[in-house]
């Protein structure tokens, strides 16, 4: 019996004990409020930004994964479905005697947008902004989506 009244002591002294901080807390916060009021920046107000968006960055960071690679995925089947419709269009048109229309600037120009958009996602993957937790500015996240 003794031994469930200091543990239920020690539980009341630490519900007392967390109230006495939330108290410290809410007057904390209404000093740098007071404080820092004049000024329109509260260091306090800042912190609380800052650790929420280092919270959320790692969601964030997955959902623009998961978004680059059904863009991928889109461009991969793209891609197959023109190729192959470019080539049974030019099978048609050989078949019927007509002479395939002349889309090699076209196409070029098709191919060197994918090329391009494989070297990007190659430098994404390889550059330590992505490898590395990190501050980003909105330039380095726009160059590493």
């Amino acid at each position: 019996m003794a031994l469930r009244s200091r543990a239920d002591d020690f539980l009341h002294e630490l519900m007392q004990t967390e109230a006495s901080l939330e108290k410290i807390a809410r007057k904390l916060e209404l000093e740098f409020a007071e404080r820092f009021s004049e000024t329109g920046v509260n260091p306090l107000s800042l912190v609380k930004r800052i650790q929420k968006l280092q919270s959320e960055l790692p969601e964030l960071r997955n959902e623009c994964q998961g978004l680059i690679q059904r863009k991928q995925d889109l461009i991969d089947a793209a891609k197959q479905q023109l190729s192959i419709n470019r080539q049974r269009l030019h099978q048609l048109c050989t078949v019927s005697g007509m002479v395939p229309p002349d889309d090699s600037d076209v196409h070029e120009a098709f191919k060197q947008a994918l090329q391009e958009w494989d070297a990007q996602c190659v430098a994404a993957q390889g550059s330590e902004v992505l490898a590395q937790p990190s501050i980003l500015n909105r330039d380095e996240l726009n160059r590493a989506l």
